[in-house]
């Protein structure tokens, strides 16, 4: 799967798209207790996208973090954040 999110990302038609590969390739890495890559590619889309959101990013963003509290240490504040996720996507 890691394989295939890294050529959707090379081969995205445009830096959204990208983004948005990216952010689901960190919800994988976060379902594999890969928290510091997780963690650090969702940085990188708040520095890229805080200043000018884009909704679907704020979706992706917004369900990575939910992922990783939950599947880190069951964050009750994931719910919150995978509810977000799901509320943004359907205005997406």
């Amino acid at each position: 799967m890691e394989l295939r999110l890294e050529a959707e990302i090379a081969g995205a038609a445009t830096a959204i798209d990208a983004d948005c590969k990216r952010a689901e390739l960190a919800g994988y890495h976060a379902r594999l207790g890969r928290f510091d890559e997780a963690k650090s590619t969702i940085a990188a889309l708040h520095h890229r996208y805080d200043s000018r959101p884009n909704v679907a990013i704020s979706s992706w963003v917004n369900l990575v973090e939910g992922l990783i509290g939950h599947f880190s240490d069951m964050d009750p504040a994931a719910r919150d954040k995978v509810l977000r996720a799901h509320a943004l996507s359907t205005a997406a």
